[in-house]
């Protein structure tokens, strides 16, 4: 999936990563992960993203239990929800699971702004053991964030007693010291904007 034609830094291949799309899109009315950006499927851009960013492979975040109703990107591993109707929190722990570097950069799919260097600049502020999240007006954004295998735990016991707020989580992570808080500024914070509603997506 990488394109070979830039080096990919030994910091970021450290990282295993992560597509969400296992939502339900109930907003938007249709799968996000199939919306057109350009002549791409969201789901194609940001598998391609990540791979030009931490190199291949990376996986898919799946709904658990249900079939794939679209073709995966190539060379994407399908992964599923460690448990069903538990929201991003369960893609999340089954990434963590299956990151064969211990470490996860988990993008959602519907963030249509997200782009490599970006992706770099939050995995350059992380390091062993401590993973990065975005703070935008004093809102964590723990679905475009990097975590470290320390994290697993306290993530399957919240999936465990159905505290399933990653908001929560995430903050729990600052607490813990598993994880650190990038604050973008508000120009910054325009790369995080997401398409929830049909109002929100623009093919170009």
């Amino acid at each position: 999936m990488s394109t070979g034609q830039d080096p990919i830094p030994a910091a970021t291949r450290e990282f295993a990563g992560l597509v969400l799309a296992g939502g339900a899109s109930r907003r938007m009315g249709s799968d996000k992960a199939l919306l057109q950006i350009g002549s791409e499927r969201l789901v194609d851009r940001q598998v391609r993203i990540l791979s030009e960013a931490v190199g291949d492979p990376v996986h898919v975040g799946l709904p658990f239990g249900d079939s794939v109703a679209w073709p995966l990107p190539k060379g994407a591993i399908p992964i599923r929800d460690s448990q069903p109707d538990c929201g991003p929190l369960a893609g999340i722990v089954a990434g963590i699971e299956a990151a064969a570097s211990g470490r996860l950069v988990v993008v959602a799919v519907d963030l249509p702004r997200i782009h490599p260097d970006w992706i770099r600049s939050l995995l350059d502020r992380s390091r062993p053991g401590v993973g990065v999240v975005p703070v935008v007006g004093g809102l964590l954004e723990p679905l475009a964030a990097a975590y470290p295998r320390s994290a697993l735990s306290s993530a399957s016991g919240r999936l465990r007693s159905g505290r399933l707020s990653v908001q929560e989580w995430a903050r729990e992570g600052l607490e813990a010291g598993w994880l650190e808080p990038w604050t973008l500024t508000a120009g910054e914070a325009e790369i995080l904007l997401n398409w929830n509603r049909p109002q929100d997506w623009s093919p170009a």
